[in-house]
């Protein structure tokens, strides 16, 4: 065997998923076809690329090969589409970086518009969380992502705005009135830290700081001096706000994903707290530049954005 574009993509695989196993099945091939691929490529370039132990390592020389390999594979898809363009295809795959909750509450709407258009375009949804979605792009795992990038680090990033998005504090009326000591309103507004100490008294649902919800709220209880006490961490906000429902304490989230997770009523009979800086922020598109005017991915943007034009869900 001599390495070819899917010897790449076996390795890459092989990378992502640490397991031969897993990556067979993900390749949909045997695991001795996998094996013998990547021992051909390992062959060729003279070194071991991967440590055989569970879960399989890179070695140095694999984490060389990795970053060429990404890069062939960017510039093999680049060129492939580009190709398709030319000849005025409208077929293809599209990978679309998004974290779950906000993938919940904006890709079927998006898609099913979309494909009307490209019905022959695969929408490919890649899920992380709104750091891991920068890496995504770098590395062309993804043609584009959606989430908050208010300045992509360092990087030439194509950037177009999409919507703004708020973060509020969900409670139970029974949390708010036992950390306010007063009957719980639909929605109380918190304008000066000061106000802020009553939040030494509730419980708390919170994200990791690696999610946007998770460091705006984490940051504001640090800020205000507070210990805060953690009833349940997780980075599912669907899972919070279940718990946020029966009560198990408050929890910190985009307002526009909790209406699409809750429903209408069930929304409705939680307290809203919010907060008069520092919790609006612009979700975007990024892409790479060269990928950025493939013309599925800008049909793409705009269907979003018609959808969803400046106002969020």
């Amino acid at each position: 065997q001599i390495m070819n574009f899917t010897s790449i993509e076996y390795f890459l695989t092989l990378e992502q998923e640490r397991s031969f196993s897993k990556a067979a099945e993900k390749l949909n091939i045997t695991q001795q076809t996998l094996s013998g691929h990547i021992a051909a490529v390992e062959k060729e370039m003279g070194c071991r690329l991967f440590t055989r132990r569970i879960p399989l390592d890179l070695t140095y020389a694999g984490k060389i090969f990795l970053e060429h390999a990404r890069h062939i594979r960017m510039e093999d898809t680049e060129l492939r589409q580009s190709m398709r363009e030319i000849r005025e295809e409208r077929r293809g795959k599209l990978t679309i970086g998004i974290s779950p909750t906000r993938g919940r509450a904006l890709m079927p709407w998006i898609i099913t518009s979309y494909q009307k258009k490209w019905p022959d375009i695969t929408v490919a949804l890649r899920e992380g969380s709104n750091d891991a979605l920068e890496d995504f792009v770098r590395n062309g795992t993804v043609d584009a992502a959606i989430g908050a990038f208010p300045k992509p680090k360092g990087e030439n990033f194509a950037l177009t705005e999409f919507y703004s998005e708020e973060i509020v504090l969900l409670m139970s009326p029974e949390i708010y009135e036992t950390a306010f000591s007063e009957k719980a309103p639909g929605t109380r507004m918190l304008e000066e830290e000061k106000e802020f100490s009553f939040l030494a008294r509730c419980p708390f649902l919170l994200n990791p700081e690696g999610d946007i919800a998770g460091r705006f709220g984490r940051n504001l209880l640090r800020q205000a001096g507070i210990m805060p006490l953690i009833r349940a961490e997780s980075s599912n906000i669907e899972t919070l706000l279940e718990l946020c429902v029966r009560g198990g304490g408050a929890c910190f989230t985009p307002v526009n994903l909790a209406r699409a997770v809750l429903t209408e009523k069930t929304f409705a009979s939680l307290v809203q707290v919010r907060f008069a800086q520092g919790a609006a922020y612009e979700i975007s598109f990024i892409s790479l530049p060269q990928r950025n005017q493939w013309k599925m991915l800008q049909d793409f943007i705009k269907e979003a954005k018609k959808l969803y034009p400046g106002q969020g869900i």
